[in-house]
């Protein structure tokens, strides 16, 4: 294999970090030469991304149909030998390529080209570190979605603030400094408690994993072994939920979910338009995304149990968004509300815990990115020619502005879920999934923790979405035309036709094709996704309402074992139960599902009270490794029997 498919991620990852470096070493003045390189970097990444998807879907079809993760990279980053306690140090670079990354990657390499492409005219000022940020940012972005080691992810997670950051404080609108300082106390502050999570975790890895090696303890961070640690129990249900607050903390703002919100509208607001397009486009996906990858298979007890909560918050947060979104002035203003509107669906879908609300979940992610990501690009284009984005002051603009018009429809048609358009395939299975995760699935999957009632107030916010942005393209396009004096308009204005360029164009017609393309046949998509999102994330959920359910079970066997109540077996049924001869049995479960492959190794060995007894398991994952397995650390009891 050539070096190009062998490195395939790490070269997506770095190589728009190593052009950003080269960009800032070009003169300051040469803003035609920046501009170029920047694209090209971006443009290349986006070909690489693409190669990636090539790659992944030459691998054995074992990778790809039993949801495995494919172009494996990995070396160790980080070590440390045996302590005086026997403990060692495992931090790993370890990226690889699985359904629920791919399309994600594939948007981000998507979007950020067509963001530097349309800062093309709005970036006369500091233009070369700008760019060189914009292609900083991108890189971190792409390795958030790579990263197969907790503590890689959370670094490329943090990283992401730096230059998103300088983005909005220097290139801003007048409250750019108010904002970029919102924006990063609210997700460092999050992250901080998430970071507590994630050392807990190496912790909780280094009291139960050893080398077999050396016989140390290995403190470890990445995703397979963490998995294994919730499959084997060594997470109890009440480490899983402070655990999952910890999590909590730095997704759910990034997200962002009501109440931890009130940063977002102003950092949409005063963020150049590709600043605002990157950040509803991809950024606030980075904390759905660690719904879906840590939260929801890493810790699923407490999901189950925090399932309710989380789903009231996004159920307030659809419909408070959708309000908030529908009495706005300000256009950029309100496309920043409805994200806080549209990403409570995607939460929603997460906790029904059935396939159809995940796929539907992670469907939206990508419908959402692009179909916002455009707006936020036409909004942008308004404004530089206006200077205004406050509805009182523009209507009537279809007369002077068809092309503007058009595509400001079709985004507001896409965005709003109008069948036959992207976001329809997304609503449609999340509240699908929501209608039906209390029932139990036909093939004996258990039911899940949400139900119509949560499904019934969240399509209201269908409804109000619609509200909104057909006044939205009502007030802007239709009446009177309505345009602020010449006197307003700056030079650069000046230099744009009346209506859309041919660069402009180009911008939006890249998200138009692919906002109709997956509306009309999404099913590539939901091929690529559903096998990983059944073997990582449904499995071990599923699990999780299974004990659940058995745990319920026993609860009622023991209060009515000692009464004469007779349960209705209807009812019972109900709750999972069945009677049989007056009694009550729990209804028979499918044998968990085997963990994931993994470079861990688990071994249990020494007696028990009847003799001799070993059992082993181990599974080696794909991919390079480097040569070292992880063992189960014994407990005393059983050390002290191996040394007798």
């Amino acid at each position: 294999m050539t070096f190009l498919s062998e490195h395939i991620l790490t070269v997506i990852i770095f190589f728009p970090m190593a052009a950003a470096l080269l960009i800032w070493l070009t003169p300051a003045d040469a803003h035609a030469a920046i501009r170029r390189n920047a694209l090209i970097a971006s443009l290349a990444t986006l070909l690489f991304s693409v190669s990636a998807v090539m790659l992944y879907y030459a691998a054995p079809p074992h990778v790809r149909v039993r949801g495995g993760v494919g172009l494996v990279e990995r070396f160790g980053w980080m070590g440390a030998a045996a302590d005086s306690e026997g403990w060692s140090i495992r931090a790993q670079y370890y990226v690889g390529l699985d359904g629920i990354s791919l399309p994600l990657v594939l948007m981000t390499a998507l979007l950020t080209p067509l963001a530097i492409w349309s800062s093309y005219s709005a970036i006369r000022e500091r233009v070369r570190e700008y760019y060189g940020l914009m292609l900083l940012l991108h890189g971190a972005m792409l390795g958030v979605f790579c990263a197969r080691d907790l503590l890689l992810f959370y670094v490329f997670f943090e990283f992401t603030l730096i230059p998103l950051f300088f983005i909005i404080g220097i290139w801003g609108g007048p409250q750019r400094r108010r904002a970029a300082g919102m924006f990063f106390i609210y997700t460092l502050s999050g992250s901080v408690l998430t970071f507590a999570g994630v050392l807990y975790l190496g912790w909780l890895a280094g009291r139960h994993l050893v080398d077999p090696a050396t016989g140390a303890g290995v403190v470890t961070f990445e995703f397979d072994a963490l998995y294994r640690l919730a499959a084997e129990r060594y997470l109890s249900p009440q480490a899983q939920r402070w655990l999952f607050l910890a999590l909590f903390a730095g997704f759910a703002i990034k997200v962002p979910l009501f109440p931890l919100h009130t940063w977002l509208p102003l950092a949409h607001t005063e963020a150049p338009t590709a600043g605002s397009a990157i950040l509803a486009g991809v950024l606030l996906k980075l904390g759905t995304y660690g719904f879906l990858r840590l939260s929801l298979p890493l810790l699923p007890e407490a999901a189950v149990y925090y399932a309710p909560l989380v789903a009231w918050l996004s159920v307030i947060g659809i419909l408070y968004g959708a309000l908030a979104a529908w009495v706005q002035t300000d256009i950029k203003k309100l496309v920043a509300y409805s994200s806080v509107s549209h990403l409570g669906f995607c939460l929603l879908g997460m906790f029904s815990m059935k396939m159809a609300g995940l796929s539907g979940a992670l469907m939206y992610m990508v419908n959402h990115g692009l179909s916002t990501a455009a707006l936020f690009f036409v909004v942008g284009m308004i404004y530089e020619r206006y200077h205004t984005r406050e509805l009182s002051q523009i209507g009537g603009l279809a007369r002077v502005m068809p092309w503007t018009a058009f595509f400001l429809v079709f985004f507001a048609l896409s965005s709003m879920g109008l069948p036959g358009l992207n976001g329809f395939v997304g609503e449609f299975l999340v509240l699908l999934g929501t209608f039906t995760s209390a029932s139990p699935a036909p093939g004996g999957g258990p039911a899940g923790p949400l139900g119509v009632p949560y499904a019934v107030v969240a399509a209201s916010g269908i409804v109000l979405g619609a509200v909104y942005l057909l006044r939205l393209c009502g007030a802007v396009l239709f009446g009177p035309l309505r345009r602020p004096d010449e006197s307003v308009h700056s030079p650069p204005a000046a230099m744009l036709p009346p209506d859309l360029g041919p660069r402009e164009i180009g911008v939006l017609t890249p998200l138009a094709a692919a906002c109709l393309f997956l509306g009309v046949y999404p099913r590539p998509l939901f091929e690529m996704m559903q096998p990983p999102l059944q073997r990582q994330v449904l499995v071990r959920v599923e699990s999780a309402l299974r004990d659940k359910i058995s745990s319920e079970s026993q609860v009622v066997s023991s209060e009515l074992s000692g009464s004469e109540s007779r349960v209705g077996s209807c009812e019972l049924r109900k709750l999972g139960y069945t009677a049989t001869s007056g009694a009550i049995a729990a209804i028979p479960l499918a044998t968990r599902h085997p963990p994931l492959a993994t470079s861990v190794s688990l071994v249990e060995s020494g007696r028990d009270d009847g003799g001799a007894a070993r059992r082993s398991e181990s599974s080696v994952a794909t991919g390079r490794d480097d040569g070292r397995n992880i063992v189960r650390r014994p407990s005393a009891e059983t050390a002290e029997v191996a040394g007798r």
